[in-house]
């Protein structure tokens, strides 16, 4: 099996593969390694949700809640589309937590974990906005767990790739300690695609172009990494 081994050739690869998906009908298929799945499975977190907006943009006038669920449809598409088993922890302006929840942030992060872990993942992509009190910050950024060589390989090779095709992404994927990435017990990165509380990236995360450019180097990051380690192939 070919493993390609540069970001140029692999722009022009993961447009071939989804032209081949959408035209002729190739599929990606599994090694069976380490999992009982028939087909991978990838978990994509659309993050907060319901009462947590999360991050509010410059204007005033944008949730995070709401770009990160676009954004995690569009991503999932790209997956689905490849023939990967595809599992949401939400599908809609809601939170998870119960309403009758004392602390429905915390509840909302166990049924997120819950759904992660019961989905028996191969891989997890955390969808979220960043935002600072300086609005002159910005730039796409992945993150990993301290310590999973994994997860930061993943997340390296998804940073190289914003770099090389995103205006602005930051030099380095980074070191988080988020509850997503300490739960979670399969690969997992969490993607802040770009601080809401600067007033020109607040524009374009709100773009449809610029919001299938996130995640078309998501998907091909993924797709260059999964290929490279041996966990799935491309056949006919």
């Amino acid at each position: 099996m070919k493993c390609f081994k540069t970001n140029k050739i692999w722009i022009l690869c993961s447009l071939f593969l989804l032209i081949c998906v959408l035209v002729c009908g190739i599929t990606l298929s599994t090694k069976e390694v380490n999992t009982p799945l028939k087909k991978y499975c990838v978990v994509i977190d659309a993050g907060h949700g319901g009462i947590d907006g999360g991050v509010v943009g410059y204007s005033g006038k944008t949730n995070e809640r709401d770009i990160n669920l676009i954004i995690t449809k569009k991503l999932g598409s790209l997956f689905n589309a490849m023939g990967f088993k595809v599992v949401y922890t939400r599908v809609n302006e809601n939170g998870l937590y119960d309403s009758n929840a004392t602390n429905k942030k915390a509840d909302d992060m166990k049924k997120r974990i819950q759904i992660i872990n019961n989905a028996n993942a191969d891989l997890v992509i955390s969808i979220h906005q960043n935002g600072y009190t300086l609005p002159s910050q910005r730039g796409i950024t992945a993150f990993y767990k301290s310590g999973q060589d994994a997860s930061k390989n993943l997340a390296d090779t998804l940073q190289n790739r914003f770099k090389e095709n995103i205006e602005y992404a930051r030099s380095e994927a980074l070191i988080g300690d988020y509850y997503i990435l300490n739960e979670c017990k399969s690969m997992c990165v969490l993607v802040e695609c770009g601080f809401l509380t600067n007033p020109e990236e607040e524009i374009l995360l709100q773009d449809e172009k610029y919001q299938q450019e996130i995640c078309f180097e998501i998907f091909s990051g993924c797709i260059q990494y999964l290929v490279s380690k041996g966990d799935i192939c491309i056949e006919n």
